[in-house]
This record gives C-alpha cells, structure tokens and sequence, in this order.
C-alpha cells in the first residue's frame, strides 16, 4: 500500500535499527558534502552510495517501502554521477540527491512519531532523481500499490510446479479471434468518434477474454481492464490521453497471449500494468459491483490517499528534521564567524588587505546554497544582498585601483606629449597637434602639419627646384 500507518511490530522494528539507520545516513551526507565542496573526488560518491544500499536493506525489512524507493533512486544517481562526464546533468543530479538527502531524514522523523507511509508524497523528489540519470518517470499509479504488488497475493497460494505448460490450452486461439475487434475499437474510442459505441465493444471483448481466462493471473488482468472500462462508459472517470495510452498497453498484453497463450502472463504477470489500472479503479466514482469487489480485495480505500494527505505529507518534507536542523545551524554559526572575523580584521588595519575579501564571498555563497536546499528562502536572502554589497565594495577597490593607475599614467603621458611638440617646433616641423600628430585636417587640404612643413614650403616655391 502506498500509505498505512507503521505497526507496532514494523514500528519496534524500526525503533531497532534507527540509530543504526541514522547514523549510516549521516555517513552518506558526509560524503556527499565532501564532495560538494570539493573536498573529493567522485570515489566519495560511491562510498555515498555504498551507505545508501545499506540503509535501504534496512527500510526493506522494516517494511518502509516509499523511503526504501527513495534510497535505491538516490543510490542509483550516485552510482550514474559518479561515471557521467556532461556537467548539466552532474549539477541537475547533485541538487537532486542534495534535496533527497535533507528529505530522507525528514520522512522517517515523520514515521518515527506516528505518520503515515505517504509513498506518494515523495513522487516529485523520486522523478527528480530519474530524471537526472534520463529514466522515465514514475507515475501515481507505480506508488499506490508498492508494498504489496497485486499478484503476490495470488502467487503465494499456487505450490511450485502447479503452473502446468497447457494450462489455458486453446486460449491463444480466443485471443486471436478477439483481438481485431478489440483493436478497433480501442482505435475508435482514441479518435473519438462515438466513444459510447467504441467503450461498449472494448468492454464487451474483455468481459469474453475473462471469462475464457483459466489462470488467476490472466482472469485478473482482464477483471481489472473490465472495470476500468466500466467506470469510462459510466463517467466515473475521464478518459484521459494518459488512461487511453495505458490501455493501449493492455494490447500488447493481448499479443503476448495470442503468441504463448496463458503460460506466458502466467510465468511473467504484468504487474506495473495492472497497479496502474488499478490506481485507476482507486479513483473512480462509478458505483459498480465489479468495482467495489476489486476496492474491498485490493483494499484501495485506504492505498489511495486522500489529495490533502499527500499535500501535508510533502509539506512536512521541506522542513528539515530537528536534529538536521542543529547541525547545519551550528556549521552555518561557525561560517558566519569565519567571515565576521575576517571583515573585522579588515576595518581594523584600515581598509588593507582587500584580497581577503574575494574568499568570503565563495563562503558566504556557500551559506546562502545551504539556505536554499534547507527551504529557509528569507535567511538565504538575506545571505544574499550581504554578499552583493560585499562584491561591489571588492569591484569598487578594484576600479579604484584602475583608476589610480591610469591616474600615476596620466602626468607621463603629457610630459611625453610635450617633449615630442617642443621638439618639433626646435626642428622647423610646423605646428603640431595636442597629441603630437598632424591634424586630419592638415594632410586633406595640404596644410602644414608635423614632418610636412619644409616639404610644403618647398613645393610653394617651383622656382627653387625647377630646371634650368
């Protein structure tokens, strides 16, 4: 079930291993700070993991399926970061696993004092994490049957080698015959076109295909489907584009059975399949006989929680644990005084030493990022516009610095100019610009400027050089 209440026996249990489980995760942490920081390498992400497999063998056999998921998701990226080369996909990752990292310990705090195992509340964060390693996203319908998959059940009570090769013999053929007609109007009803027609034909094959149906495993499936299509053809359920797609996959099921026939739903049952049909028949509001046996077997009601549950269960996952909470504050407190120290040091010796001033930058981001991950928006804010005042006050120093070079530049470069003006007036060169450099104007109309005047003079008098 994705949400119960723990046991006293599962919650003994896990009163058993916390300490332990604590403790492992907190190594894990550890480890991927380390790495954060750069303070190590990519090993400290499969040590990461390493704590993660271990803590999630310990969820499993406490029976705390969602937190469980949650660790094999986070030990997975783990394992994928550690290999990956494309630095987006490593920063998605790392603020994923950050944000799992702070959430894990605030879920099983929540368990630990009597809440439920909302698997669904961790939906959002889990399709994080898969999305960083490009793996498909979960859906609702994957979580709300995760303790217990439907055919478990069913499974159990079959003794080994009762699954005979010709049980169902002959219902190939069945599935042959029916499935043109089934694709058709699956087609039908995906275009559209006259919907009630096309729901009352699926529904009509399917309720033949359960009835042939010899195996548990293929009877059930087809139960399934049936009231699926029941609650679609009496509006309890809107035939959405996910729901249609997932029917869709019921034929390729039906394809499986036309080319094995029962022994081959039966020795591999689609059971992702069926869960999420399932979550379907959780949400409908058809009242049906058919629907109300799968609700009381499968024990829905309480699978499928309630939209306000889940909203307060993730709600009570932003806030970190209390005891997270006292670590962080006091890493943070020691940071905070780091920096203190420096910009005391700073005023005091009047202003020197400005390049102390670029570390505590890097630092006081630090600080605002474990903010942020901690959903502490206002603190980290604050964080923030210290740490813009305190880089336009290093920028300022550095311009000023700029400016006092070109300043001491300034004075050498006039003494230079004028050097080089007297010089060519000491010469005869005619009048030269501010700059040293004949004037534009000067060299279009002829006029004398630097290096032009003896020349100039020369060609204004032809008699001089004229020939005899």
């Amino acid at each position: 079930m994705a949400t119960h209440a723990i046991n006293d026996l599962a919650a003994h249990a896990f009163e058993l291993v916390s300490k332990e489980l604590t403790s492992t995760l907190d190594s894990a942490r550890a480890e991927l700070e380390g790495y954060v920081d750069g303070r190590a390498g990519p090993d400290a992400l499969l040590r990461t993991a390493t704590h993660l497999h271990a803590a999630r063998g310990a969820l499993k056999i406490v029976e705390i399926h969602g937190a469980a998921l949650l660790a094999e998701e986070m030990e997975q990226t783990c394992r994928r970061l550690a290999e990956a080369k494309d630095d987006q996909k490593t920063e998605q990752g790392v603020e994923a696993l950050t944000r799992a990292m702070v959430q894990l310990p605030a879920y099983l705090e929540r368990l630990m004092t009597g809440g439920k195992d909302v698997a669904l509340a961790l939906l959002p964060l889990l399709n994080d994490l898969r999305q960083a390693r490009d793996k498909p996203s979960l859906s609702e319908g994957t979580l709300v049957l995760l303790n217990a998959g439907p055919f478990e059940r069913h499974l159990s009570r079959t003794p080994p080698g009762a699954v005979a090769q010709d049980i169902g013999r002959g219902y190939e053929k069945i599935a042959q015959r029916f499935r043109p007609a089934f694709q058709a109007a699956l087609l039908g009803w995906i275009k559209g076109t006259e919907p009630a027609r096309f729901l009352d034909e699926l529904l009509r094959v399917s309720t033949n295909l359960e009835r042939a149906a010899a195996s548990q495993q293929v009877k059930q499936l087809w139960t399934v489907m049936t009231a699926v299509l029941t609650a679609v053809r009496g509006n309890g359920l809107e035939g959405s584009v996910a729901l249609k797609r997932l029917i869709g996959q019921v034929d390729r099921q039906l394809k499986r059975l036309v080319d094995g026939g029962e022994v081959a739903l039966v020795n591999a049952p689609p059971v992702e399949l069926v869960q999420n049909l399932l979550y379907y028949v959780a949400r409908a509001t058809t009242q049906d006989t058919r629907i109300e046996a799968l609700r009381k077997q499968f024990n829905l009601a309480e699978v499928l929680p309630a939209k306000a549950q889940i909203e307060q269960a993730r709600s009570g996952l932003y806030g970190p644990s209390v005891k997270l909470m006292r670590t962080v504050a006091q890493a943070i407190k020691e940071d905070l005084g780091t920096v203190k120290d420096a910009l005391d040091i700073f005023v005091r010796t009047g202003m020197q030493g400005r390049d102390k001033l670029s570390p505590q930058l890097d630092l006081l981001k630090k600080i605002g990022d474990t903010l942020g991950v901690l959903g502490l928006d206002k603190a980290r804010g604050q964080i923030q516009r210290e740490t813009q005042d305190l880089a336009r006050e290093d920028r300022g120093d550095l311009a000023r610095r700029r400016g006092c070079a070109r300043s001491r530049a300034r004075p050498r470069r006039h003494a230079r100019r004028r050097r080089r003006v007297d010089s060519n007036r000491h010469l005869g060169l005619g009048h030269a610009t501010a700059a040293g450099h004949p004037s534009r104007h000067a060299r279009v109309h002829g006029e004398p400027g630097e290096g032009q005047g003896i020349h100039h003079s020369a060609r204004r008098q032809p008699g001089r050089h004229s020939p005899a």
